[in-house]
């Protein structure tokens, strides 16, 4: 049930081209400028819940991090995440978790977040960047059921110091989402199915920092988008999507 998909941008300017498709959803197209895909399109197949079970997956949304790991106490639950990486859903205890980011030895840090996991619920665990630019941990349940016949979009923000940033769909005046200031949570929107893109927009000048081209939404499944930067840097567009009755199907990384 899910798909990624990377977009940096160089100076407020989206970069690298991807094209793929999957069944029944159409072609979906990554913007571009450069054009040089890093990473790999394998399937990651989700894991089957066994009795009472969360599911959990891991995110790599820091600017510039090294490869990283997730764990738990003395248990890994994931290993050499890189940046813009998705992993497949992990099945857990549902108890309260300790969870605790690290890289190589040589990078020197570790952050860690502690949340109560609920039987049956799913939990995307992100590396982000904090209000000062440092590495921080932030669990976010997903809410992946779109109201009957409706994708869903999901817009999560980890921005620092960028205000005024609106997400719309391309040829649309009224955005999906407009938030003036940074905010932890994920914001959603149900839509009809459709096939466009879409622009965000942010600073004083509301100048336009990524564009994404036409990307098939379907029915049932929800698309994810995160947005992240390092304090003042530039924006990066993660998206992946959890598709109503299919496995996740990654998709390459295109890389400044």
């Amino acid at each position: 049930m899910k798909l990624r998909l990377i977009l940096p941008v160089l100076g407020l300017a989206l970069v690298g081209v991807l094209a793929y498709s999957y069944a029944g959803a159409g072609p979906i197209e990554q913007a571009t400028e450069g054009g040089t895909p890093v990473g790999d399109a394998s399937r990651s197949p989700v894991a089957t819940p066994v009795g009472p079970r969360a599911q959990v997956r891991f995110v790599n949304a820091m600017p510039g991090s090294p490869a990283l790991e997730l764990g738990h106490d003395s248990l890994m639950l994931f290993s050499n995440v890189v940046f813009g990486a998705v992993s497949p859903f992990k099945p857990v205890a549902p108890t309260r978790f300790r969870f605790t980011l690290r890289g190589p030895a040589t990078v020197g840090f570790d952050a860690a977040s502690v949340m109560t996991l609920v039987a049956n619920e799913h939990y995307s665990i992100l590396a982000v960047p904090d209000t000062l630019g440092r590495m921080t941990v932030r669990v976010i349940r997903d809410d992946l059921a779109p109201d009957s016949g409706m994708a869903r979009i999901r817009l999560i923000r980890a921005t620092p110091r960028l205000d005024n940033v609106e997400f719309a769909i391309v040829g649309q005046d009224e955005p999906l989402f407009r938030a003036k200031t940074e905010s932890g949570d994920a914001h959603y929107r149900d839509v009809s199915p459709m096939t466009a893109g879409f622009r965000v927009r942010g600073g004083a000048d509301g100048a336009t920092l990524v564009s994404l081209k036409s990307m098939a939404l379907v029915a049932g499944s929800t698309y994810t988008f995160v947005l992240t930067s390092r304090p003042q840097g530039a924006v990066t567009a993660i998206v992946f999507s959890d598709l109503a009755d299919e496995s996740p199907r990654p998709v390459a990384v295109a890389q400044q």
